[in-house]
């Protein structure tokens, strides 16, 4: 294996042209919808890997119909279980992701994916 080093502008080109044999990703949402989802399905804008799996867009396509969050978590689940199956994925690790704040930080929020919602953050006046 040839490991390559290059510019993040290099790496996006690589990775929309599928010019790599394998590539490191991170997924740090709190919902799968829609940067994970996007990454399996076979139309998906992030689905790089040129993967297609009927089981899998059928699960994903589910999940997003169902107003049942249980109906939802064992679509998606099922959907994991196909990419496990595949190897598309090979996790290396994971971890926590959380954010720490004093007392006088308020209205801390985020929205699907886990990003800040840095506009509604706010300190309170002291005294």
């Amino acid at each position: 294996m040839m490991l390559k080093g290059e510019s993040l502008n290099q790496y996006v080109a690589d990775l929309v042209q599928r010019n790599f044999d394998a590539n490191t990703f991170n997924y740090m949402g709190v919902d799968p919808e829609s940067d994970w989802t996007e990454s399996v399905i076979t139309t998906g804008s992030r689905n790089f890997y040129g993967y297609s799996s009927t089981a899998v867009d059928a699960a994903v396509a589910d999940s997003r119909t169902t107003v049942d969050s249980g109906a939802r978590v064992r679509d998606l689940k099922a959907a994991q279980r196909t990419l496990i199956d595949d190897l598309l994925f090979f996790p290396l690790n994971r971890g926590a992701f959380y954010f720490v704040a004093k007392p006088t930080v308020k209205d801390v929020a985020t929205f699907d994916d886990g990003g800040l919602l840095t506009d509604r953050v706010w300190i309170k006046a002291r005294g």
